[in-house]
């Protein structure tokens, strides 16, 4: 279809490319409300989030979605494995890493009472008159608000993470206590999956957000060769 705005057309943007609200800020009172664009989808209050006129025109609708952040999928995905080994230890690390994608944090845990839905820690940092000026979160309300998820670049994170995917440390027994038991080898050792991640999100696992995190793990092992 012919778009007036050219920032609206599909063609050219990656896969999936998502089409948000640019948010640039929240309402400070009731003065910067009547000296902004008039947002359609819901009377707004000091506290809401406020949304970029990418056309200009005064009024933000569907007109002013902006191709802005990446989709889920990683652009790249990158993963070392290290490892040496002292006397009868060894160590080994195995490191993965994904960079170039976005979450979008949407859903009953992030929208606070919506659909007679609870309330989560995310909303700790809400706006209130006392909070304005360090606030993370939009007011709150109690019944649902039209205008603060709707999709926007508010909601928008950075999904790129490093995550420590394997660690295993092992001890090899000396050979005059294998001689002593009549073994050949024996090896004891600690190993760990998903110990550590370091990602942009303090609040959920940025590989699942909302779903299952990843599991961690620990085992201790004893191998023995006769």
């Amino acid at each position: 279809a012919l778009q007036v705005n050219e920032y609206l057309y599909r063609t050219g943007q990656q896969i999936g490319q998502p089409f948000l609200f640019e948010s640039v800020g929240f309402f400070k009172d009731q003065e910067d409300i009547d000296n902004s664009p008039v947002q359609i989808f819901d009377k707004v209050k000091p506290g809401d989030i406020k949304f970029a006129d990418q056309n200009h025109d005064g009024v933000i609708n569907q007109e002013d979605l902006y191709p802005i952040g990446n989709t889920n999928i990683p652009k790249f995905t990158g993963s070392v494995q290290a490892g040496l080994q002292y006397k009868g230890f060894d160590l080994s690390l195995l490191f993965q890493g994904v960079t170039g994608r976005n979450v979008y944090l949407s859903g009953n845990y992030f929208e606070a009472f919506q659909n007679n839905g609870k309330i989560s820690e995310i909303a700790l940092d809400r706006w209130t008159p006392e909070t304005a000026a360090s606030a993370a979160y939009p007011r709150l309300s109690s019944v649902n608000n039209l205008n603060n998820f709707q999709g926007s670049s508010f909601w928008l994170r950075d999904g790129s993470f490093i995550k420590l995917r394997n660690a295993e440390i092992g001890y090899n027994l000396p050979s005059k206590l294998l001689q002593k038991a009549k073994l050949s080898n024996a090896r004891v050792y600690v190993n760990g999956t998903n110990l550590i991640s370091w990602d942009y999100l303090d609040f959920a696992d940025p590989e699942t957000v909302t779903g299952y995190p990843a599991v961690r793990t620990y085992s201790i092992g004893l191998r023995v060769q006769l």
